[in-house]
């Protein structure tokens, strides 16, 4: 029955973030972003951005964001209002960084309205091509796709809620 319950608590964290990315990318990139199943879009290819961010408290767990180089680019240059062609890997991986603290923090205020208070940790982001996605231990692992008209954009959510 607890893996049950978990499993509903983990869908149920995919709504606020979901909600919480289409708020970001709304006001912060003037976006229009749409959710859509993970099965419909092709997945990533090759060396992508990848963003992380733990959260521990109620319940403990991390959020990964994933989208393409060329994606990381064209937020970085909304975020910071800068040509892409001024812009460097370090201000590509800040502006990442930086909508993944904005997401999160959306998140984070969804998840304490709803009870289950947490503290969030500092972003962690880079280039990779490793796809595998680590499960925090007890819990479960959701993933979210949205896409816009220029790019598509992955989420997952791994937490354990039996944490706090």
């Amino acid at each position: 029955m607890r893996n049950g319950i978990g499993c509903a608590l983990l869908l149920a964290m995919g709504t606020p973030l979901s909600s919480a990315l289409l708020k970001t990318f709304q006001t912060m990139l003037s976006l229009k972003i749409e959710s859509v199943d993970p099965h419909q879009l092709i997945g990533l290819e090759g060396p992508h951005m990848l963003g992380s961010i733990g959260f521990a408290g109620k319940v403990a767990g991390h959020v990964y964001l994933r989208m393409s180089l060329n994606a990381a680019k064209i937020v970085a240059t909304r975020i910071l209002g800068i040509p892409g062609a001024e812009l460097g890997p370090d201000e590509i991986r800040d502006a990442t960084g930086e909508l993944l603290n904005i997401m999160t923090g959306n998140f984070k205020s969804n998840l304490c309205d709803a009870g289950l208070a947490c503290k969030l940790e500092p972003p962690r982001v880079g280039v990779t091509e490793d796809y595998s996605t680590p499960v925090e231990p007890g819990g479960g692992l959701e993933y979210i796709a949205f896409r816009t008209p220029e790019f598509n954009i992955f989420v997952e959510v791994t937490a354990n809620p039996w944490n706090g």
